[in-house]
Formats: structure tokens, sequence, C-alpha cells
């Protein structure tokens, strides 16, 4: 018959064994709370672009329709006011409690950057719209576009 060592394991084996074990726990515990922060990040991100989006398809319908308008912006709020044929003048602004707006004008005649006038008949104007995250400032986007004017109107 054959004897059998039933020794077990030692403490430094097992201490080795815990110590492997922990480590590759940290790791998938970091990757993880990464994903998760890249994640919320990123919707952040999303949410401000279609922010912009929405706020780019207003002015660019103001300036489309519009006699005369003007746009300023200031403490994180966009406003618009606008005169169309037959009515009266018209306010409108965007704002968000957890995104900081800004508006201004790339012509290169401008002389407010954050003061926008303009006769929607003569000439298209480019705007650049930069939003921020109150909460992360690291966490913005910026976009320029042109409002422009269908040919022919």
């Amino acid at each position: 018959m054959v004897k059998l060592n039933q020794r077990g394991v030692t403490v430094i084996e097992l201490l080795v064994a815990l110590t492997i074990l922990s480590l590759i726990i940290v790791l998938i515990w970091n990757v993880f709370f990464q994903g998760l922060h890249f994640s919320k990040k990123e919707m952040t991100k999303n949410q401000m672009q279609q922010e912009a989006n929405v706020i780019i398809t207003h002015l660019t319908k103001i300036h489309q329709r519009s006699e005369a308008y003007e746009i300023t912006s200031n403490s994180c709020k966009i406003s618009a006011t606008y005169h169309e044929v037959g009515q009266s003048n018209q306010t409108i602004t965007f704002e968000n409690n957890r995104l900081c707006l800004t508006a201004e004008n790339l012509d290169e005649d401008a002389t407010d950057k954050y003061y926008i006038a303009g006769d929607p008949n003569h000439h298209d104007t480019s705007l650049s719209i930069l939003i921020k995250d109150i909460n992360d400032p690291d966490v913005n986007i910026h976009v320029d576009t042109l409002l422009y004017r269908i040919g022919g109107e």
C-alpha cells in the first residue's frame, strides 16, 4: 500500500493565492468602474449634442422666417428675439440647469461675440455654440454652424 502525503496547503501558499485573487478582483473592479464613468461621460456628450441640434434647428427656422432677429448669450442661456411678418416680437430662451449654453458669432465683421443681429434676407450667419457640463467642465462640445436661407426666397 502506498502512503499519500496529506499535509494540505501551507500558509504561504494560501497567502499567495489570496494575493493573486485580490489583485484580479481589484483589476476587474477598476475596469468596471472606468467603463461606467466613460459611459456616463459619453451619455452626457450625446445629450449635449442633442441639445445643440435642437438649438440650431430653432435658430435656423428663426433665421429663415423672421424679418429681423437678435441672438444673445449670457448667464449660460441663449436667447433669440425675433419679429415675424404680422406678429409682435417673440423671444425664445434655451437653458438647461445642468448645462452652460453659450453662442458666439463667427462672422468676420461681428463686433460683439455675444450679440448676433441679422437681417436674414441678406446673408447667412455663422454661429458657434459651446455647451459645457456645469458639474464637470472637462465635458463639453463645440458646434460651428451656418444659419442659412434657402435660395430664391
